[in-house]
């Protein structure tokens, strides 16, 4: 990850899930991590796992790199039996994930929500887009 802000660090690795995407030759092209969801992030009365992060190298996206990703993301949910997927998006990928199928989540509180929350139900068999 390059930015600074994208950057995990000990602490964070220490409560995250990392799945990387290795293509073979490159090496790591993309990378997702996610834990439980606040209760408080999600729907009223769901479990959810959060997709704390998601990156794909520049040169690898539109490849179906980060959608290899969102499903392993998806299928790690579901094996936790957690109700959605939660994904705090930054603003340029609102695209994708809307592309994805997930829902975008009302800002009900700008003081405490985060402005482009998707949310991912997950009874019964989920198609990614």
């Amino acid at each position: 990850l390059a930015m600074p802000s994208y950057r995990y660090g000990e602490q964070d690795l220490a409560h995250l899930h990392l799945e990387v995407a290795d293509d073979g030759t490159d090496g790591i092209v993309g990378v997702a991590a996610w834990e439980a969801a606040d209760p408080r992030d999600v729907p009223a009365g769901r479990r959810g796992l959060l997709l704390h992060g998601l990156y794909v190298d520049p040169a690898r996206q539109r490849g179906g790199v980060g959608t290899a990703l969102l499903e392993a993301a998806i299928a790690a949910a579901r094996a936790q039996h957690y109700d959605g997927l939660l994904v705090k998006a930054q603003a340029d990928a609102d695209g994708f994930f809307a592309a994805c199928g997930l829902q975008r989540l009302a800002v009900d509180n700008p003081e405490r929500d985060y402005a482009h929350r998707y949310w991912l139900h997950l009874t019964g068999r989920v198609n990614i887009k």
